[in-house]
C-alpha cells in the first residue's frame, strides 16, 4: 500500500499530536505515552505496565523466580529480576532490561525514535 494510501486508512487522530491510526485501541495505547498511565498492574508487586504483553511477560517474573532463584549463579539472578536495563538504543536512548525488547524496538519501532 504506497504511503498516500496509508493515509487514507487512517481514522483515529491524536489530540494532542500530529499522529494518527487505524485502530480505536492503537490510539488509546499512543494516548499513555502522553499520560504516562500505566494501566496494567502486577497483583505481587508495585510494577504497571502501559502494555497488557508487558505484564504478561512481567509475570513470567513472579512465576519463575522461585526456580531461577534455586538454579542461577546470584550474580545472573541480581542481573535479571534487579529492574538493570543494560540495551540502549542509539537513537532515542531508551533503554530495555530484555534483548527481545529491545531487538522487538529497533526492528518496529525506530520510526518513532527520530521523532
Amino acid at each position: 500500500v504506497k504511503n498516500r494510501e496509508k493515509k487514507l486508512l487512517k481514522f483515529f487522530c491524536c489530540d494532542l499530536c500530529d499522529k494518527s491510526f487505524v485502530k480505536q485501541g492503537s490510539l488509546t495505547r499512543h494516548k499513555y505515552e502522553h499520560t504516562g498511565q500505566r494501566p496494567f498492574k502486577c497483583d505481587n508487586c508495585s510494577k504497571a505496565f502501559k502494555h497488557k504483553h508487558h505484564l504478561a511477560e512481567h509475570r513470567r517474573l513472579h512465576r519463575y523466580k522461585e526456580f531461577y532463584d534455586s538454579h542461577l549463579v546470584s550474580e545472573n539472578r541480581s542481573a535479571f529480576f534487579s529492574g538493570e536495563k543494560p540495551f540502549k538504543c542509539d537513537r532515542c536512548h531508551k533503554r530495555f532490561s530484555h534483548s527481545g525488547s529491545f531487538s522487538q524496538h529497533v526492528n518496529h519501532r525506530y520510526s518513532y525514535c527520530i521523532q
